[in-house]
């Protein structure tokens, strides 16, 4: 398991998949029992939630606060989750043995980074989305006939649709499905990027699209092996997921190894 320099770095899928099932095997105890206990806080969490959330048709004078902070919890806890398997990975990944303790420890700086670069990330996309649904929406209102009654609500009378409007429609998902596709691959180690290097939001998204620009089809590749592994272990129900997820994980963090070597000294290294 040795790391290279980004400067002469080369994604082998090969070997990412051998030293990640590699790293998963040196604790799977381990691994496998934080992702059962992220799991049922998760549940937990959705379960309260949906105690809390009241009918649609019979709300409150005062809504409850509490789905609100269960979702806040949720995603809290998911953040917690990623930065703990990922210290977990790389700790296996350089030859120790990670121990329960290491995935839970609370990492707030780490969950910071990678809130922000989640945040930014979601927002450059929102902003290239936007002008897209605008142009679907233009396209939609072209092949359909609307009247507005003395309600104000829209009523559809009619279907028309001119191969300008279904062009235009088509171009711009299209165009959608490519941006949020790039984004995906360009930006799969965000997590290990923003909670190994300690870098800043900016930073971290620079510096994903540069490496992983220049091995964006091996990445590619990576990333359907990836979701295929999650579909296998969905599929075999939540023994397979509780398998997978780390696994996939450990993966990624192979890989990420290989394309951008040892974290900075101003990142924050994993204890263990």
């Amino acid at each position: 398991m040795t790391a290279s320099s980004p400067a002469e770095s080369r994604l082998d899928l090969g070997a990412a998949l051998r030293d990640g099932w590699g790293a998963f095997q040196r604790a799977p105890w381990t691994f496998t029992g934080f992702t059962l206990l992220v799991a049922a806080l998760t549940l937990g969490l959705d379960a309260v939630d949906t105690a809390f959330t009241p009918d649609p048709g019979d709300l409150p004078s005062f809504p409850s606060p509490v789905p609100l902070l269960c979702r806040l919890a949720s995603a809290v806890v998911s953040l917690w989750a990623g930065v703990g398997v990922v210290r977990g990975s790389w700790i296996a990944l350089e030859g120790g043995r990670p121990r329960f303790v290491d995935l839970v420890r609370w990492d707030g700086s780490a969950i910071k980074r990678v809130l922000l670069a989640s945040l930014l990330l979601g927002l450059i996309i929102t902003l290239i989305a936007l002008p897209l649904f605008f142009l679907m929406a233009v396209g939609v209102f072209q092949m359909v006939n609307l009247d507005f009654p003395s309600t104000g609500l829209p009523i559809l009378r009619g279907f028309n649709p001119s191969p300008a409007a279904i062009l235009l429609c088509l171009v711009a998902l299209l165009t959608l499905l490519v941006v949020i596709t790039y984004a995906q691959v360009n930006q799969h180690f965000l997590v290990q990027l923003a909670s190994l290097r300690g870098t800043g939001a900016v930073r971290t998204l620079a510096e994903g699209r540069a490496v992983v620009d220049r091995q964006w089809w091996p990445v590619l590749g990576l990333v359907m092996l990836e979701s295929l592994l999650l579909l296998a272990g969905f599929l075999a129900l939540l023994v397979g997921l509780v398998v997978a997820l780390p696994v996939t994980i450990c993966i990624s963090t192979a890989a990420y190894r290989q394309l951008f070597g040892p974290p900075l000294p101003a990142g924050e290294l994993p204890a263990g």
